[in-house]
């Protein structure tokens, strides 16, 4: 399945991905993406368990990205194709591609606005096919290309319809824009959807790492990286479940002074990167006292076990 560049071409059995108009033919963006993800995630969990052959897995990862960056790029449109085929890129052109080369770092750093910018303005599905299952990667993507406000914005825009409906007296997320239509062929058509479906249970996830700022690092939640977001949201808080127990965050802003309350159980250390709070770290204080500048690592400060005040 693999050609002599390391895509997967002419996949030889028929693949699903939850109602994407994608073009499957010759080397599927989307499925060489998730092939990507796979191998560095095996990768990241074998080197976890110190198996030497978690380098072979990384480094393939990363001549996958390569490929994907160079090969799969349209230069006209400014955007990735959906597929590479004999007779050259695919015209067709999707949210899924392009969200997936951003939260999977395909795009190189000249690539991002193009793209950032076209998803942004995509409201009616003029640049891109859109997607409701595949929102994960649309919020993800623009959060990790630094488009935060972007992102929160897309999410409230295009949800909105669904939390307003309330069906059943609850606030849900569904399978498809319409819980009771599908678009086909250029116009409305009966149909029934799903009123809770799985693939839209991300949010809390999502917000978590990049409102709240917190994600893990290491097996077990054993240690994490806390930073401040990038959206604009001075005051927001929530509580992470983790094997040893809740990890409670409060950051707030208040006439000008931000601070971070946090309370983190036994046999978890939390590191804050201090160049995210936009503060110098000499101003940085914790529980009192200023932090000390010879504990920082590369730019990390090392919030142990227990309850902090951290004001900035």
């Amino acid at each position: 399945m693999e050609n002599a560049d390391g895509l997967l071409d002419e996949v030889p059995y028929p693949y699903w991905i939850d109602w994407a108009k994608l073009d499957r033919r010759g080397a599927n963006f989307v499925m060489n993406a998730f092939y990507l993800n796979a191998l560095q995630n095996v990768g990241k969990m074998m080197e976890w368990l110190k198996i030497p052959a978690a380098a072979d897995y990384i480094s393939c990862s990363q001549k996958l990205r390569q490929t994907l960056q160079t090969q799969l790029w349209d230069n006209n449109k400014q955007l990735f194709a959906d597929a590479k085929v004999d007779s050259g890129l695919s015209t067709h052109f999707t949210e899924h591609a392009n969200t997936m080369a951003l939260s999977l770092k395909i795009a190189h750093k000249d690539q991002i606005p193009l793209i950032a910018n076209k998803l942004v303005g995509n409201d009616n599905g003029e640049n891109m096919t859109q997607n409701v299952l595949f929102m994960y990667w649309m919020a993800e993507g623009l959060f990790e290309a630094g488009y935060q406000k972007e992102a929160l914005d897309i999410l409230k825009k295009r949800y909105k319809h669904m939390i307003e409906a309330n069906h059943a007296g609850y606030p849900t997320l569904w399978e498809q824009w319409s819980l009771f239509a599908t678009y086909e062929g250029g116009q409305w058509k009966p149909a029934a959807w799903c009123i809770a479906q799985g693939e839209n249970a991300y949010p809390s996830h999502t917000l978590s790492k990049w409102l709240l700022g917190l994600e893990p690092v290491s097996p077990g939640f054993k240690e994490a990286n806390l930073r401040y977001n990038k959206a604009g949201i001075g005051n927001v808080a929530g509580k992470i479940p983790t094997p040893q127990g809740a990890i409670d965050i409060k950051w707030e802003q208040k006439k000008g002074q931000k601070s971070l309350f946090i309370q983190i159980p036994e046999g978890i250390k939390v590191n804050l990167d201090i160049k995210s709070l936009n503060a110098s770290s000499k101003k940085v204080m914790d529980n009192g006292q200023l932090i000390n500048q010879q504990t920082l690592n590369g730019g990390f400060y090392m919030i142990t076990a227990g309850t902090h005040n951290l004001r900035f």
